[in-house]
């Protein structure tokens, strides 16, 4: 299996479980410091919920922990079968775009630390810089 395509499992597989987390939380299916979370990723629940219920954890009523959800699955498709890259690549700058205004967001705005959101962030940028290596090398279609 090509490299690029196992990163995108790995990372679209992260990504997957960290919008679960917070849409579990958003929908008070579990709490925000579950014991299964790891201590440093854990948050305490004020903390989880300035993040949850925020303005900017919507895009049109939607939870971004949703809209990520979907992300990440199209992530784990196009690593089992790659979809084109141009769209691919497209979408993904969107969601750099947005995990941008959203970590600012979260400095500036709420000024609260969230590692859960910032490793999202990261992980959104990471499959950005992954797409656009392996579709300018051509191993992906």
């Amino acid at each position: 299996m090509d490299a690029a395509l196992v990163a995108f499992a790995a990372l679209g597989a992260l990504g997957f479980l960290d919008a679960l987390y917070f849409t579990l939380v958003t929908y008070r299916v579990m709490p925000a410091d579950a014991r299964w979370v790891p201590r440093f990723c854990r948050m305490d629940g004020a903390t989880c919920a300035v993040v949850v219920e925020a303005p900017e954890a919507r895009l049109l009523r939607v939870p971004n922990s949703v809209l990520g959800l979907g992300w990440y699955a199209i992530v784990l498709v196009h690593a089992a079968s790659p979809l084109p890259c141009l769209p691919m690549l497209a979408a993904s700058a969107a969601t750099v775009m947005m995990s941008a205004y959203l970590a600012w967001a979260l400095l500036r705005k709420l000024r609260t630390p969230c590692p859960l959101c910032f490793l999202g962030h990261a992980v959104n940028g990471a499959i950005f810089v992954v797409l656009a290596f392996a579709c300018s090398a051509s191993s992906m279609p």
